[in-house]
């Protein structure tokens, strides 16, 4: 059987993710909760945001209540 390389898939398209799932402390207690599968599988096929809602509109780290 032979070989035949493959090429880079083409990140076109870019993934708005959560920032937490990246490894970013931004989750309400100021942990991250990074997801294996994100940094492992999606970043081969996309461009990924990380993004934080709560952070963008203001709230701190930890989140206050």
């Amino acid at each position: 059987m032979a070989i035949v390389e493959r090429p880079e898939p083409e990140k076109e398209i870019t993934l708005g993710i959560s920032a937490c799932l990246t490894g970013q402390k931004v989750r309400y207690n100021g942990e991250y909760k990074r997801s294996e599968s994100v940094a492992n599988h999606l970043t081969n096929f996309f461009h990924l945001k990380p993004v934080c809602p709560e952070v963008e509109i203001g709230m701190g780290i930890p989140h206050s209540k």
